[in-house]
């Protein structure tokens, strides 16, 4: 089991590059203009035609300012091949996909995430079925994790609930799959955006080293608490 474990309260643009084998994260899937993350009920969402904050408010160049240098800096944490795994909201996808080839990375795929579901949050809105994330890898070499050639975009497994006090948590069974699908044994996972750990926990759970690095206090130290908690099991 690799043993590197680390956690820093801080903004990924501050602290990185950090060494590792893969990213696996989960990014604001929109910022406003004075660099809040998207989440809560948006006072204007009428006008908007939206229901959350982070897309009734969601601003371009500040989620722009927040993307670009993070993924320049993650681009060199990772070897050439390294593969970044990259969860994101369905309307900023363009976007988000768009600020990481700006800065060198090279689209792969979109991963699927099927298991779970929810109301949808308006009449003019579709209940979601599904959760995405862009696979992207650092051109310069090749990395091959599906050795067999059977494994697909596609990962459908049961969500597992209540597991930390963040709004956007991604459940347990997601992120060991993703850690599994692609990291092996020993190998080292960064997760820029950390928010709760629950990507650092699947990646310890696992086998794996994990560096994480969180900007909000309040979920650095749920992170914090819940790393402890499972280094302690």
């Amino acid at each position: 089991m690799n043993t590197r474990i680390a956690l820093h309260r801080a903004d990924c643009r501050e602290v990185l590059p950090a060494e590792a084998d893969v990213i696996i994260t989960d990014p604001p899937y929109g910022v406003t203009k004075h660099g809040e993350m998207l989440g809560q009920i948006a006072p204007n969402y009428k006008e908007k035609g939206t229901h959350t904050r982070g897309y009734a408010d969601h601003d371009p160049q500040a989620f722009s300012d927040l993307l670009r240098p993070a993924f320049d800096l993650m681009l060199r944490s990772v070897p050439k091949g390294g593969l970044m795994l990259a969860w994101c909201g369905n309307r900023t996808l363009a976007q988000m996909v768009s600020h990481a080839e700006y800065t060198g990375w090279q689209m792969l795929d979109l991963v699927v995430f099927t298991g779970g579901g929810s109301w949808a949050k308006s009449k003019s809105m579709l209940a979601p079925r599904h959760e995405t994330a862009a696979l992207m890898r650092r051109p310069g070499s090749i990395r091959n994790f599906n050795t067999d050639r059977t494994k697909t975009n596609h990962i459908h497994l049961p969500k597992t609930r209540g597991e930390s006090d963040h709004p956007t948590t991604k459940p347990q069974t997601w992120m060991r799959a993703a850690v599994e699908a692609f990291t092996e044994p020993g190998e080292v996972v960064l997760d820029p955006f950390a928010g709760s750990g629950s990507t650092l926990i699947a990646a310890h759970a696992l086998g794996r080293g994990f560096v994480g690095v969180e900007r909000d206090t309040e979920f650095a130290s749920i992170a914090a608490r819940r790393i402890g908690e499972a280094l302690r099991r």
